[in-house]
């Protein structure tokens, strides 16, 4: 199991913190990271995991995928048509979930062309 992505931020603000030279600092950080991933249902070993896992690099602009999406707006389904509708209004980063079938759909497409 991978820890989710909305913990990056908050691990991303205590990691650096196990640097100090202080003991207690350290340790009060290792809790709290403990806590953290806790929180979720997750340990060291889901931490561990996430960092060892190979990066996916499925478009460096997602965009550009859901506007070739937009742009073949007939050769998709009422629900995929939604999602990319949903994507155009994205202010943030889709989940790997969603960049998974976007993805997923760029495939068909390109490949049915």
């Amino acid at each position: 199991m991978t820890v989710p992505a909305t913990l990056a931020p908050k691990l991303a603000k205590m990691l650096p913190r196990l640097a100090s030279d202080y003991d207690g600092e350290v340790v009060a950080t290792v809790r709290a990271i403990e806590r953290l991933l806790r929180s979720s249902g997750r340990d060291w070993h889901d931490l561990a995991a996430t960092l060892c896992r190979p990066v996916q690099l499925l478009n460096s602009d997602w965009r550009l995928d859901a506007r070739f999406c937009a742009g073949n707006a007939t050769r998709l389904s009422e629900r995929e048509l939604d999602f990319i509708a949903t994507l155009a209004r994205y202010c943030g980063c889709p989940t790997d979930k969603q960049l998974k079938w976007l993805h997923d759909i760029v495939s068909r497409l390109q490949g049915a062309t």
